[in-house]
């Protein structure tokens, strides 16, 4: 087996780990360095076509379930291959500055680290801001969310906010975090178009649910980085042209709702507004013409054109563009 060594004493340039295609990442002894992360090649001995480095920074999107990041100041021996220099861009300025400008078009600045994109062509739906690990434990306690799977389904990002609280979020589910938010930049720019509309016509609905707090849309899977079929997230068709959103609730409780069951929670009931999830789909099929909405509740479906039912939609909209 043949090594090399380097011999100079310094450590060497500045590396962006960057593998072909449309890979999101790599595997380091048990571990997982995620695309994106900034590296330095240092001094040591690997394999023919490897080259030695220290983590630097490990970048955060680039996820994959049940493996632990790297940890940043570790040593490796990596394919030479997967490095680029660290100048070089990452991901699709042109589709990730589209995004932007509609987004800040409609809810004003946004923090440059919010924004990411692939060198493929998909974008993750902006978020202001990832909830902290303690700030996830006060959300589970608000909302009385005791076992592991109950846990599962709490809000861990919140995206535009006006002065009456979010105007849109996040739920995470057993996705590893920051996975499931990836769409092609048309879908993310028409779900911001929404949720931004929704927003204004929500406020002016004049029946007891629709309060601010209520009229908060709650996203969940969009779609995986890249073009795997099956995604790790289950899907079989096309995810990134779509977004799942849970059914609104008449209490003001950020947790999932069903039309057909009770809550799972104690001392909660059902929760779900029949007519303010109704209403919005109302004025997304009206106003921004998705291809397809799946939603099983049968009186929803008689009264709102355009909506199907579908298996696995009891309790949330599967909406596409």
């Amino acid at each position: 087996m043949m090594f090399w060594l380097i011999g100079s004493v310094l450590a060497g340039p500045i590396q962006r780990v960057a593998p072909d295609g449309m890979s999101v990442g790599i595997d380091v002894e048990y571990s997982w360095l995620p695309r994106d992360s900034t590296v330095q090649v240092v001094p040591g001995a690997c394999q023919d076509h490897q080259t030695p480095i220290q983590i630097l920074v490990v970048d955060p999107w680039y996820r994959v379930p049940k493996v632990s990041l790297a940890t940043v100041g570790a040593k490796y021996c990596v394919d030479t291959k997967v490095l680029k220099d660290a100048g070089t861009p990452p991901g699709d300025p042109r589709a990730e500055l589209r995004v932007r400008m509609a987004w800040e078009s409609r809810f004003g600045p946004i923090d440059a680290q919010a924004m990411k994109s692939t060198e493929w062509g998909r974008v993750a739906l902006p978020m202001v801001r990832e909830l902290s690990k303690e700030e996830r434990a006060l959300e589970q306690a608000r909302e009385g969310l005791h076992s592991p799977q109950q846990k599962l389904k709490a809000t861990d990002a919140v995206g535009a906010e006006d002065k009456e609280g979010p105007i849109y979020l996040h739920f995470l589910g057993s996705d590893s975090p920051r996975s499931d938010r990836w769409g092609y930049p048309d879908t993310i720019i028409a779900l911001i178009e929404l949720f931004y509309g929704w927003r204004s016509h929500c406020r002016a609905l004049s029946f007891p649910d629709a309060t601010p707090t209520n009229c908060t849309v709650q996203v969940g899977d969009l779609g995986w980085y890249n073009d795997t079929r099956p995604d790790p997230l289950g899907h079989k068709s096309d995810h990134a042209r779509c977004a799942d959103i849970r059914l609104f609730r008449n209490d003001g409780s950020r947790y999932e709702a069903w039309y057909n069951r009770p809550d799972d929670r104690d001392g909660y009931e059902g929760g779900y507004s029949r007519p303010l999830t109704q209403a919005f789909l109302e004025y997304a099929i009206a106003n921004h013409s998705p291809t397809f909405v799946y939603f099983n509740d049968p009186s929803v479906i008689g009264a709102v054109p355009g909506v199907t039912a579908s298996p696995g939609h009891d309790d949330h909209i599967h909406i596409c563009f």
